[in-house]
C-alpha cells in the first residue's frame, strides 16, 4: 500500500509529460480552425460589401461618361479592408491548401491595388474626369475579379481550386451575375 502511495504521483507526472505534446497539438489545431473560420466569416462579410461597392462604382462610371473634363464628382465606396486575412495569413499559411494560399495572396494584392486606385481618384477628382473614369473602370475590373474569387473561396473552402478560365471570362461572369451596366471589355490596365 505504501508503494502505491508513492507511485501514483510518479505515474501522474509521467502521463502528464507524455500527453503534453498531444494536448498542445490539439490546442494548436483548435486555434487554427478558429482563425480559418474567422477568415471565412470576414470574406463572407466582404463579399456582401463588395456587391454594393461594385454597383456604386458601376454607377459612378455611368455618371462620368460623356461629362466635361473638369467635372468635380467624388462618390466612392469605402475602402476594402481584409484585416483578419492580412494579419493572420502568416499564422494559418501552413494549414491552408496550396490553392487557398495563392487565392489569399491574390486577394491581398487586389485589395491593395483597388485601394491605391481609390486614393488616386481622390487626388484627381477636381481636375480630370477622364482619368477618374479610367481609374474607376480599372477598380471595377479588380473588384469583379475579387468578387468572383471570394465567392469561390467561401463556397468551396477546403475544396477550392483556381479557375482554369481566363480572368477576362471570370470578370464577365461576375459582371453578368451582378447585372453591371459597364461590363469590362478587356482587363489590361
Amino acid at each position: 500500500m505504501e508503494i502505491i502511495k508513492y507511485l501514483i504521483p510518479l505515474i501522474t507526472f509521467l502521463l502528464g509529460m507524455l500527453l503534453t505534446p498531444y494536448i498542445e497539438g490539439l490546442k494548436e489545431k483548435r486555434k487554427n480552425r478558429i482563425l480559418k473560420d474567422n477568415i471565412w466569416i470576414e470574406l463572407h462579410d466582404e463579399l456582401i460589401n463588395l456587391k454594393g461597392s461594385i454597383k456604386e462604382t458601376d454607377k459612378n462610371i455611368s455618371f462620368r461618361k460623356n461629362k466635361i473634363e473638369k467635372l468635380q464628382y467624388l462618390n466612392l465606396p469605402q475602402e476594402i479592408e481584409l484585416l483578419i486575412l492580412s494579419d493572420k495569413l502568416k499564422e494559418i499559411y501552413p494549414y491552408l491548401t496550396r490553392e487557398q494560399r495563392l487565392a489569399c495572396k491574390t486577394l491581398i494584392k487586389l485589395q491593395d491595388s483597388i485601394n491605391e486606385k481609390r486614393e488616386e481618384v481622390i487626388k484627381n477628382y477636381l481636375g480630370s474626369n477622364s482619368r477618374c473614369q479610367r481609374l474607376e473602370e480599372a477598380m471595377l475590373k479588380e473588384k469583379l475579379s475579387m468578387y468572383y474569387l471570394i465567392n469561390q473561396l467561401i463556397h468551396s473552402k477546403d475544396k477550392f481550386t483556381r479557375p482554369t478560365e481566363s480572368n477576362d471570362h471570370l470578370i464577365l461572369k461576375a459582371a453578368a451575375s451582378l447585372d453591371i451596366q459597364n461590363k469590362p471589355s478587356r482587363t489590361n490596365n
